[in-house]
């Protein structure tokens, strides 16, 4: 904890690479038919939350929040205090955004997350992945994106996929390029035969 801690050995902490189960892949803006787009790797909140806690201690720091409703979303300002040793005390103010779904409650949630990651960013949490060093591509357990068709494709398909992808028994494009039920239907008959 920062009672015995110099500045280096908390950097030390604060930068240590996080387990590739702790990445998540956002292929929402990804476009799998002509290869392009963006592929956004984010750190899962819980490990966030995690690295202040074994840094920090569970009192030694705390996140406040307000939030602005917009017409698209939610945004969250927020303000993560980490530090209660006049020698390793940092305020640091973030914003985080979330676009309203199907669920107001999700997206508040989403919106913190968001602001939290970026706010815990600037302790160096999470340097690889803002450095873009971590590669969505190499990241095991694909799972396809909640915008894979758009909310048509079932909970089930959708595990069924992830599984034939990880498998090697069929792409990630394959199942991006995959729009509805009916196409992950095809999709999942071509692999059971």
């Amino acid at each position: 904890m920062t009672e015995e801690m110099n500045p280096d050995k908390l950097l030390s902490e604060l930068k240590h690479p996080f387990p590739e189960e702790s990445f998540g892949v956002d292929l929402s803006r990804w476009n799998a038919k002509e290869s392009k787009g963006i592929k956004l790797v984010s750190i899962k909140a819980q490990y966030i939350v995690e690295r202040l806690n074994d840094v920090f201690g569970v009192y030694g720091w705390e996140f406040n929040t307000d939030f602005d409703k917009c017409s698209e979303g939610i945004l969250c300002h927020g303000v993560l205090k980490v530090g209660k040793d006049p020698g390793v005390h940092r305020k640091v103010s973030s914003t985080g955004y979330s676009p309203t779904k199907k669920n107001l409650g999700d997206a508040y949630k989403s919106a913190q997350t968001d602001a939290l990651g970026k706010a815990a960013s600037w302790l160096c949490i999470g340097n690889d992945v803002f450095k873009g060093k971590v590669d969505a591509d190499k990241i095991k357990g694909f799972k396809p994106s909640a915008s894979l068709g758009v909310g048509n494709v079932s909970p089930k398909q959708k595990n069924l996929l992830a599984k034939f992808v990880n498998e090697k028994k069929l792409t990630k494009e394959e199942v991006l390029a995959c729009k509805d039920a009916g196409g992950a239907s095809k999709l999942i008959k071509k692999v059971l035969g």
